[in-house]
């Protein structure tokens, strides 16, 4: 018996045509309008019952020394200037920010990137984002990680202009007499060395060289950095949700308003049969 009921639904069912169903969908589109506005209701009473959430914000700006680079496109400034976005973001920053951050009483649990802190830039302005259910907390968050990012890029950027002066020198070093064979005017750099001292003395550097580019962390001497100003407590809380929120509930509504109408032409289709 159960097997003929079922047998009958599944029948029923596939004789509806898609015009068939939206008639009864029309017949019923009270419903649905209703439904829709319920569940838009709904997300914004969840919307408000919800707990506020503060943003602020931390700017950094990203200056380029064209002396030094030269005119370049704006598709390599873009390049220089995302090596620190990444950097916002990298491993050593992360869990100085969230040591700090738990030692302060600041946060408990992890801070990642991309949940309750973010990075946004429009052109050489960097923004270090944090959010919170506290508008203090949230200021006080960003501008610890500015505080430590700027000390890692200010660091970076130290090891970049060395690297970039032992470049000069080498290039110098290597124009030694002893190096290239021509009978060049000697100065003082390689005045009265050996072939072997000059050569001693391209390795010291060029050793030093690799490991100050690797403490520059890609960081160009080209780009320096300025934290423009501090993140201040937002006096109201973010409401780029409740849009949201109030539309997913109207969708779900809706959907569940089209279900029941076509459920009930499909019960009513049975009951005739």
């Amino acid at each position: 018996m159960l097997d003929k009921e079922r047998s009958k639904t599944v029948t029923v069912i596939n004789e509806m045509s898609p015009v068939e169903m939206f008639y009864y969908i029309y017949r019923r589109l009270w419903v649905v309008a209703v439904l829709t506005v319920v569940g838009g209701l709904v997300g914004l009473v969840f919307q408000i019952i919800k707990p506020p959430v503060y943003e602020a914000r931390a700017e950094i700006a990203a200056i380029i020394d064209f002396k030094q680079t030269g005119l370049i496109e704006e598709l390599e400034q873009d390049q220089l200037i995302n090596v620190v976005v990444s950097l916002f973001q990298a491993p050593e920053i992360m869990s100085e920010l969230n040591s700090r951050a738990n030692q302060e009483g600041l946060y408990e649990g992890q801070l990642v990137h991309g949940d309750n802190i973010y990075t946004e830039r429009k052109r050489s302005s960097l923004y270090l984002i944090a959010r919170n259910q506290s508008a203090e907390t949230a200021a006080a968050i960003a501008n610890l990680w500015a505080d430590i990012s700027i000390s890692l890029l200010t660091e970076a950027h130290t090891h970049a202009v060395l690297a970039q002066s032992l470049r000069e020198y080498l290039q110098a070093l290597e124009t030694c007499p002893e190096l290239t064979g021509i009978d060049l005017e000697q100065t003082s750099l390689c005045d009265g060395a050996s072939l072997e001292e000059v050569n001693q003395q391209v390795q010291k550097v060029s050793a030093v060289i690799s490991e100050e580019t690797l403490l520059s962390k890609s960081i160009p001497a080209a780009l320096s950095f300025d934290l423009v100003s501090d993140a201040e407590p937002a006096a109201e809380p973010v409401a780029r949700e409740r849009g949201l929120l109030i539309t997913a509930g109207a969708v779900i509504g809706f959907f569940i308003g089209v279900l029941l109408s076509v459920w009930s032409a499909q019960k009513h289709r049975m009951l005739a049969n």
